[in-house]
């Protein structure tokens, strides 16, 4: 995938690119590509974020709308007409610290 350098909004938060922030709680996030099945639907790997709550796993994708960036999916995100809703949610803050960091592996 290549990178867009098109602004999108977690590219506009100020939070740093790398695994961890203990402002935000993030002690480590730890990447799992994806298998060939998920690749098939634009999913670029899985995370699992380790957070001094607990560890959660996420799903990071590429986006069709706006094609080189990504998205994060939280567990139990569900999908009703054209809004997601998120069982689990995270601070806006976290969710760009991730995507930028994983935006910096890709490059």
């Amino acid at each position: 995938m290549e990178i867009k350098t098109k602004p999108v909004w977690y590219r506009k938060v100020a939070v740093p690119v790398k695994p961890s922030n203990k402002s935000l709680g993030l002690e480590d996030i730890t990447v799992h590509p994806a298998n060939e099945n998920q690749k098939k639907y634009g999913i670029v790997c899985n995370c699992v974020l380790k957070l001094v709550s607990g560890d959660i796993r996420v799903t990071i994708g590429q986006s069709k709308k706006n094609p080189g960036t990504i998205y994060l999916a939280a567990p139990g995100q569900e999908k009703v007409g054209n809004i997601f809703y998120q069982n689990v949610r995270l601070k806006t803050e976290l969710q760009a610290q991730v995507l930028k960091y994983i935006e910096s592996l890709m490059k």
